[in-house]
């Protein structure tokens, strides 16, 4: 009985050992890629967003006016709480 747990607690361990390795390499190779991609993922971005400037505010077009509101909000949000930081650190 005791011989039973041990292997079982060991084979336990072992695949929860493999399971984060895994997670860990996958996160590796995901932060080797944004960074080798990071260039052209903002140039792409910056061409897409650029060319739905046109569909802004019409009613054919919702989903456009919508995303560029919330990413006006998320932008000033984040502005003004890093300028809320950086000005409470700076004091």
């Amino acid at each position: 009985m005791t011989s039973y747990l041990v292997t079982y607690l060991a084979l336990s361990f072992f695949q929860y050992f493999i399971v984060v390795f895994i997670i860990f390499v996958t996160l590796l190779v995901g932060g080797i890629l944004g960074y080798v991609f990071k260039d052209k993922v903002q140039y792409t971005m910056r061409q897409q967003m650029t060319s739905t400037m046109s569909y802004y505010g019409l009613r054919e077009h919702p989903h456009v006016t919508r995303a560029w509101d919330e990413t006006q909000a998320n932008v000033s949000t984040s502005l003004l709480l890093g300028l809320y930081f950086l000005g409470s650190t700076l004091d």
